[in-house]
């Protein structure tokens, strides 16, 4: 799409080429020889031409807006740390896979059972947690303490993910390592 100002200047170059080029010729749509004239007319014509589309094009992206704020926003669970910003996880108003449907604040989100278990750490280890929007390039708190409301154990998963998410289970590299030693202790 190109900007309103920018088809103005466009027209307006247009015009001076066509107006250089035939300037020693009496301009039929004119009825005038002067250049002057000519040039002045077709900045006018290119300034109205330029106005007269900008509410429409103005209209069509504050339409666009609107209709994307309504139908998915930017969230995020971000932790800070004394008010300095530490990570962040995505947070969805639409199913995805991959995701899980909760409830923060009485609202439904969508968010990866890893930041379930992230939220848990990071407000165990003494972090302030918030759902946070991000509208016209604030952030602003929609949620508070999230971690309050939704933990791993709420997610339904099986038992051994949900122990790998929380650290109750060793990570594989033990188990790789165990597998190994007990390969070579039979020889």
């Amino acid at each position: 799409m190109i900007l309103p100002s920018l088809q103005a200047k466009l027209l307006v170059a247009k015009s001076d080429r066509q107006v250089g080029a035939t300037c020693k010729r009496p301009h039929a749509w004119l009825n005038t020889g002067n250049c002057a004239v000519a040039t002045l007319a077709g900045v006018l014509l290119a300034v109205f031409i330029a106005v007269s589309l900008w509410p429409a094009t103005a209209l069509a992206q504050t339409a666009t807006q609107t209709a994307g704020q309504q139908q998915s926003g930017e969230f995020h669970i971000i932790s800070r740390d004394k008010g300095r910003f530490r990570g962040s996880h995505v947070v969805l108003r639409r199913e995805q896979q991959g995701f899980m449907a909760v409830e923060y604040c009485g609202s439904q989100f969508w968010v990866r059972p890893t930041t379930v278990a992230w939220t848990q750490k990071e407000a165990d280890d003494g972090f302030e947690l918030n759902l946070e929007s991000n509208t016209s390039g604030r952030w602003q708190a929609v949620c508070r303490n999230p971690h309050k409301q939704v933990k791993v154990q709420d997610l339904n998963l099986p038992t051994n993910v949900e122990r790998g998410l929380t650290g109750e289970a060793p990570p594989p590299r033990e188990f790789r390592f165990q597998e190994i030693r007990r390969a070579f202790t039979g020889r």
